[in-house]
């Protein structure tokens, strides 16, 4: 597994697209063609064009994310009728997209699916937080490569199960599997149910000390639990980001008592946890979740990687002092 930084990551995966043999799956929060992801979009009409069946599912919330969340003008924004005429030329070279979502018209952050994962034939890109627009490929953020066909296979059939039951009456069960570096777990988008918030509440409660990182301040159990361990907390200033989310990041910080450390201003998007346990050993929490309760209590669909590998442990590690620590880069 490596970790690639959000440009790297759009860069490789779109090289890969262009010269894919078989299949290209994506998923993703918010989709739209900017000059950082122009290439990764054009790729996606080339490979399709080479015969090679791809297939995109983007939520709605993309037009919350463009729009603004309760503009109930959004779908007619700006940047929300490009994404709209996007997902139209994507069909007509050939791309299966589908646009997941949109039944929850009064709470626009209820019932989103939160995924991020592309596959590109038998490579995959995850457990990181990109979103393949603009302003989401300049936040400070990361994907994870990783060769392996077996969960290549494994992360194409739940995608398809996402989009087949995204509007069923039988809502999508979400996924739980021992791999070879690590457990892979999905969160279902059922609300108040999420085993990745559990999972990360049941291994702080067994550590001793706690690097936390997300765009968002840790709220509900695990908030507490922060609150009486050794932490170190980043998440972002509420000053350096918009309107909503700098009312939920004060209001989260006043009620939780837990401060950020993070000083830079580009917008903090990576979401991982590292634990390290009693006995020195560590345990680590990568992917889509932000870890706030709220996500939980909405009911978004989530992806993350629970792991010990040392490899991947050190690369969030390295990441964390570049990127989100260090003030000189």
């Amino acid at each position: 597994m490596k970790l690639l930084t959000t440009s790297e990551y759009i860069a490789d995966a779109s090289k890969a697209i262009a010269r894919s043999k078989k299949r290209v799956i994506v998923m993703t929060l918010c989709i739209s063609k900017e000059r950082e992801t122009a290439q990764f979009i054009d790729s996606l009409i080339v490979a399709s064009k080479n015969g090679v069946d791809v297939s995109v599912a983007a939520d709605t919330f993309t037009f919350s994310e463009f729009g603004g969340y309760f503009n109930p003008f959004k779908r007619w924004a700006k940047y929300s009728r490009e994404a709209k005429k996007l997902s139209k030329t994507l069909k007509k070279n050939g791309v299966s997209f589908r646009w997941l979502g949109g039944n929850h018209l009064i709470n626009p952050f209820a019932g989103v699916t939160h995924v991020k994962w592309t596959v590109v034939d038998d490579t995959l890109y995850c457990f990181g937080g990109v979103n393949l627009y603009g302003r989401g490929a300049r936040n400070t953020d990361y994907m994870f490569k990783v060769k392996d066909s077996k969960l290549a296979d494994l992360l194409a059939s739940e995608h398809q199960k996402i989009v087949q039951t995204d509007r069923a009456p039988a809502n999508y069960s979400g996924f739980y599997k021992q791999l070879g570096y690590g457990t892979l777990l999905i969160d279902s988008g059922e609300k108040n149910e999420s085993m990745i918030y559990e999972r990360a509440v049941e291994l702080a409660k067994q550590s001793k000390s706690i690097l936390f990182v997300s765009q968002y301040c840790p709220t509900g159990k695990l908030a507490k639990i922060l609150r009486s361990k050794k932490a170190v907390i980043y998440y972002n200033q509420p000053k350096n980001t918009h309107r909503w989310t700098k009312l939920m990041l004060r209001f989260s910080r006043l009620t939780t008592g837990l401060k950020s450390k993070y000083k830079k201003p580009t917008y903090l998007h990576a979401k991982f946890i590292v634990f390290t346990m009693e006995s020195g050993s560590k345990v680590a929490l990568t992917g889509s979740h932000n870890f706030s309760y709220t996500g939980v209590r909405f009911g978004t669909r989530e992806v993350e990687l629970e792991t010990k590998d040392k490899h991947v442990i050190s690369q969030l590690e390295e990441f964390f002092k570049t990127d989100i620590e260090s003030l000189t880069k």
